[in-house]
């Protein structure tokens, strides 16, 4: 199935546009993972996450905003 902005990625919609997007997900797919980029998914992790591995990854999607 393909991710598209028909309602299956909720991220599409433009009430998000300026809102990062990081993804908790069990899908390793890399299909998965490189469509969901394409649709302004900012980050990724995988489940189980360490705590510690979550909260660099938002300090870094917090980074990127700063700079931009």
């Amino acid at each position: 199935m393909s991710a598209t902005c028909s309602g299956r990625w909720p991220i599409c919609s433009s009430a998000y546009t300026d809102t990062p997007i990081l993804l908790l997900t069990t899908d390793s797919d890399s299909k998965v993972k490189k469509e969901t980029r394409s649709l302004s998914a900012n980050g990724w992790l995988m489940k189980p996450s360490e705590p510690e591995r979550s909260t660099h990854a938002v300090a870094k999607l917090l980074r990127s905003r700063q700079a931009s």
